[in-house]
């Protein structure tokens, strides 16, 4: 059974192949188009599917969605008759009535084929709860928590799970929404594009939360079920007709005339006032959180929950939840926002028709790949005779640990360009830029001359995972995908500050032989060299989508400072 999964009309469009309960291949949109978040019709991540397998539309059982018109009428209706006035309202059911329509156009102007009898809709929190993969795994009276901005008209959704049976047990209704409640805050701080939060969470980590409770008294009508006034707020208004998803002003006057004027995102120098909003926000954000948790933990005694749907995406909650120990497990997969929702509908699918699932699944790193011969023909034969470039190729991996290892020690950062391409939000090991951990200037250093962002962003350690309890208080949790924020202990604050943020912090991505063996070679070498087994680990890209192709890793070496570049086993230096 050959299943495609998409995500459209959302952020973050992208395509996966299931072929006989397995993952083949699966990659997002932005990767193509080279625009953040790119919200059009996943043409170029479904082409890939198809030719990587060489399969054509017609090997196709089934194309799933992670979107199901029909789902949540009543809530619909409801909220319909409340808001007669509201112009958009019927402009978005006009639009969701026609999505069925343009998938079929989409698939017939592409390839001329109807493709009506094989199209699957699956709701869209139910495909983020498949995307956990909770079928893998031994549960019982497991959690899953989904949450987002909204999705068919549902903003929370949370998943009793028994082995492979999933039952939902509560859902809240748009516009109430944890996501929302963020991305209006997001806004306020001058971060403006679709996608921002991220940069609100790292700045949150320079504030106090002196604001909580002001937050809470006029924002918050009731934390459980959520409950948000609308006074404060303008409904929210999405649109995907762009290139990336647009959302229009979440906040209004009255939000103003309470929290002050907003700041304007030309300001270099952020204030403190607004460092203790992210700071008050975020808290606000968890408390909420934390009220649905602890209420079906103990209903339930679950011992294990699943994270998904675009706010999991929030690390120092992850963090905070593994530091309540209200949880013996909590699970997160690669890419939990909505490009995942490809892949949960393609595995609900599969399991709906009785496929057996493969265990063994290659999820991280299911994206394009390229062999060394492809980049020798297309790159290196192209500048060998440039006496700009000193180029090496390492016949061996372990040679090409060791070189790479001994580079990073003399404080040179690389970028890092290997194997598939990152299936998620995260550089795991295969599109990262590296650099020494121990270096006090290096966090200024990368993002002011590398990835020229706002000095205050932190950066990752990957940490040998044997090593990692002696560096941060892991509380005996994983952290195979960069997803959870652990406080660093004494000895990582001292020796190595460049992955340690504001608030003594760190986004930690733990790693073993099994996970990628090149990376952990690689830092395994210079534990050798350093005693220090771990390196900075952030996404090759300059202002825009994570490097897929070796030709994008080389464009970002000649617009970067960076002297040393690894395509796979080729070694590309600048002379200087």
């Amino acid at each position: 059974m050959i299943i495609l999964g998409i995500n459209w009309r959302h952020g973050d469009a992208a395509a996966c192949i299931v072929i006989d309960g397995k993952l083949s291949s699966a990659v997002e949109e932005e990767r193509f188009t080279k625009i953040k978040n790119c919200s059009h019709f996943p043409i170029n991540s479904i082409k890939y599917c198809l030719s990587s397998n060489n399969l054509t539309i017609d090997d196709i059982d089934y194309i799933t969605v992670n979107s199901q018109t029909k789902y949540n009428s009543l809530g619909k209706l409801i909220f319909i008759f409340k808001n007669l006035f509201n112009k958009f309202i019927y402009k978005n059911i006009k639009l969701s009535l026609l999505v069925k329509k343009e998938i079929r156009y989409q698939f017939y102007y592409y390839f001329n084929k109807d493709i009506k009898d094989k199209i699957i809709y699956v709701p869209h929190h139910l495909a983020h709860a498949y995307s956990t993969l909770f079928f893998l795994e031994d549960n019982q009276n497991s959690l899953i928590f989904s949450f987002d901005g909204s999705g068919d008209f549902s903003t929370i959704e949370l998943y009793l799970v028994n082995q492979t049976k999933i039952k939902l047990l509560e859902k809240n209704y748009f516009p109430h929404s944890l996501g929302f409640y963020y991305m209006a805050f997001t806004q306020f701080l001058g971060f403006k594009n679709y996608g921002d939060e991220y940069k609100v969470m790292g700045l949150s980590a320079l504030g106090s939360p002196i604001y909580a409770d002001k937050i809470k008294k006029y924002l918050i009508k009731n934390e459980y079920p959520l409950r948000l006034n609308f006074k404060y707020f303008n409904i929210p208004e999405v649109t995907y007709f762009k290139h990336r998803p647009n959302v229009e002003l979440l906040f209004n006057k009255q939000f103003i005339d309470i929290f002050g004027e907003p700041r304007s995102s030309k300001e270099e120098n952020i204030k403190q006032i607004y460092k203790d909003y992210a700071a008050s926000m975020q808290q606000v954000f968890e408390d909420i959180v934390f009220g649905y948790l602890n209420k079906f933990q103990k209903q339930f005694n679950s011992k294990k929950i699943y994270l998904t749907g675009g706010c999991a995406l929030n690390g120092m909650l992850a963090g905070k939840i593994v530091e309540s120990k209200l949880f013996n497990e909590i699970r997160m997969n690669p890419n939990p926002g909505d490009a995942g929702g490809a892949l949960g509908s393609a595995f609900y699918q599969a399991i709906e028709n009785k496929c057996v699932i493969d265990k063994n699944q290659n999820i991280p790193y299911s994206g394009p790949s390229y062999t060394n011969s492809f980049i020798k023909k297309n790159i290196i034969n192209k500048i060998i005779d440039n006496k700009k470039f000193n180029i090496e190729f390492c016949e061996k991996d372990e040679d090409l640990s060791l070189n790479i290892a001994k580079k990073i020690k003399e404080h040179k950062i690389v970028f890092w360009h290997q194997d598939g391409m990152e299936w998620g939000p995260r550089a795991l090991g295969n599109r990262s830029i590296l650099a020494d951990p121990t270096d006090i200037n290096i966090k200024n250093i990368l993002n002011s001359k590398i990835k020229k962002r706002e000095l205050f962003r932190p950066f990752a350690p990957v940490v040998l995972k044997n090593y990692s309890d002696d560096y941060f208080y892991m509380h005996e949790q994983d952290s195979k995908y960069m997803n959870i924020v652990f406080k660093a202990k004494e000895n990582t604050i001292q020796k190595f500050p460049g992955v340690v943020h504001d608030d003594l912090t760190s986004r930690v991505q733990t790693i073993e032989i099994t996970d990628n063996k090149k990376l952990y070679n690689l830092i395994t070498e210079f534990n050798k060299l350093t005693a220090c087994p771990m390196l900075i680990n952030t996404s090759l890209n300059i202002n825009a989508p994570i490097s897929m192709s070796p030709m994008d890793s080389f464009n970002f070496f000649l617009i970067s400072e960076i002297e040393v570049l690894i395509l796979n086993n080729w070694i590309i230096k600048l002379n200087k």
